[in-house]
């Protein structure tokens, strides 16, 4: 099979980068159509990708997600939710806080890292130098060992997460796009790794954990606002201002990249839905994409006032 050109013929701009990639699929459509066959060529692509992933990579992997997990159970049972009851948090919010915090940590801590790669280190240098995103690119690249120990990391993170949704979170209602959302991560991540595309896979992690940090944030300080009082008023505050940077980055950082996929589509939906409540007045930053119906201090607490109901006209009966 021959080598397809996929250098930029300009320095794109961070819009721009859908743009070539889509005059990529455009252009080389037609040759795909001769000389590339489904499923026979596709299963050998995937092949040759899984021999390009070294056992020894394998292993760190599945061991850092069992790390990554006994991390979360200890920081949950341990620090953060005996943090969120001495600060008199909402039974509700006790619950959803350490799970926000151990997000927002882990994103600070991947976002970081990237930060450090991509503006420390001359080698990966392709936020201000986008034209070097694609020069000369080659399957068999190496990846410096500072990639891929955060590709490691990374993969590893979303290993653990999709163990996560079906055994340590509470469901809610986006449960199930989240669990979708973390293996379609996974396979990007795995054939961006073993296709060696981490130049442009670099800048996507930089893009996304950036607006994590801001996202999990906000919604920590939600879970404080619940304490009340002139502390929860200005947690209140300060919710609404991480709303607005958090959309700021979302639209900045993801909406040039966004690829059209239900998770991020409800993503969308749900921030839609929050900035036109706030516009509105209808009502202030809440997470309503968080726990399904039924699952709140308020529906805990219209519960058992219809259960006294209940109880009450039985006797009157």
């Amino acid at each position: 099979m021959s080598a397809i050109n996929l250098s930029p013929d300009t320095d794109p701009t961070l819009s721009a980068l859908v743009d070539s990639t889509t005059r990529f699929v455009s252009q080389n459509y037609l040759w795909l159509q001769k000389h590339y066959t489904f499923p026979n060529d596709t299963l050998k692509d995937l092949e040759e990708c899984r021999q390009r992933v070294p056992l020894n990579d394998a292993l760190i992997v599945l061991l850092l997600a069992i790390v990554w997990t006994i991390a979360r159970f200890s920081a949950t049972k341990y620090i953060l939710t005996p943090f969120a009851r001495v600060c008199g948090m909402s039974r509700s919010e006790t619950k959803k806080y350490p799970e926000c915090a151990w997000k927002f940590f882990y994103y600070l801590f991947t976002f970081s890292i990237t930060l450090y790669l991509i503006f420390g280190q001359n080698c990966c240098n392709y936020f201000s130098q986008r034209s070097l995103i694609w020069k000369d690119y080659s399957i068999n690249d190496s990846i410096p060992a500072n990639v891929r120990t955060l590709y490691l990391i990374e993969i590893s993170f979303y290993i653990h997460s999709i163990y996560a949704v079906i055994f340590l979170d509470e469901w809610r209602k986006d449960s199930l796009v989240m669990f979708s959302h973390h293996i379609i991560t996974l396979a990007l991540l795995t054939l961006s790794l073993a296709t060696k595309a981490h130049r442009v896979g670099v800048l996507v992690l930089l893009l996304h954990d950036g607006c994590d940090v801001a996202m999990e944030a906000t919604k920590c300080l939600l879970a404080f606002k619940s304490i009340g009082g002139l502390f929860g008023k200005f947690m209140d505050v300060l919710s609404g201002v991480g709303f607005i940077l958090f959309l700021s980055s979302w639209y900045v950082c993801l909406s040039p990249v966004l690829v059209p996929i239900e998770s991020h589509l409800l993503e969308f939906r749900f921030i839609v839905k929050i900035l036109v409540n706030i516009i509105t007045g209808k009502s202030r930053v809440e997470d309503n994409r968080e726990y399904s119906e039924g699952q709140s201090d308020k529906a805990i607490n219209q519960r058992a006032v219809n259960g006294v109901h209940k109880r009450g006209k039985q006797k009157q009966h």
